[in-house]
């Protein structure tokens, strides 16, 4: 039980933030909202946001299919779906890293909700390039407005080759605000009329 307990505590991705007023500015201005901090091993987790105008159900439909993550998810050169056993989805996706290191593959385990109030993708690593690779899409009604989604996405990676700092952490400051933009532009883009 306690061995049990302990694999649901070190698999949860890091903690949501609350909403600041200035995040509200930002968030209605059109701006990505990221934070970022170092884990105990020196690398980086992250939260960031978007609103997107659009309804959570529309939103999600993109989250749920991780057989279009290659050309939803920017970065993304792989994806399939390995499984699917009512909300538990297996993937595995393959991310481009910068020029000279190569690609890093993942096989994660998603528990998938559907809202309301919260329709999301929340995943732990099953086998893969990483020591950890955890996080979670949480999308929900922004103040409440059926029209409007409000995406947090979490994520820790550590991947298990070694990197220089100035990759990791740039990849993730480039990567985060680049994956929510593609993500609101592709909604807008399938708006149907």
């Amino acid at each position: 039980m306690l061995t049990s307990l302990m694999m649901v505590v070190l698999a949860a991705p890091p903690p949501a933030l609350p909403l600041t007023t200035d995040d509200r500015l930002r968030l209605e201005r059109g701006e990505v909202v990221v934070r970022s901090w170092k884990s105990k091993r020196g690398f980086p987790r992250g939260l960031a946001r978007v609103l997107i105008e659009a309804p959570p159900e529309r939103v999600f439909r993109i989250i749920d299919n991780c057989n279009r993550y290659r050309y939803n998810m920017k970065l993304v050169s792989h994806s399939k779906q390995l499984s699917r056993k009512g909300p538990v989805v297996v993937c595995e996706v393959v991310v481009d890293l910068p020029f000279p290191f190569g690609s890093l593959r993942s096989v994660t385990k998603g528990i998938h909700q559907v809202g309301p109030p919260m329709w999301g993708r929340k995943w732990s690593l099953v086998s893969g390039d990483y020591q950890v690779n955890q996080g979670a899409w949480e999308l929900t009604r922004y103040r409440g407005d059926i029209k409007r989604t409000l995406v947090t996405y979490r994520t820790h990676i550590e991947p298990d080759m070694s990197l220089p700092d100035f990759v990791v952490a740039g990849s993730q400051k480039r990567s985060l605000p680049m994956m929510l933009k593609g993500l609101r532009d592709l909604v807008v883009r399938n708006r149907k009329p």
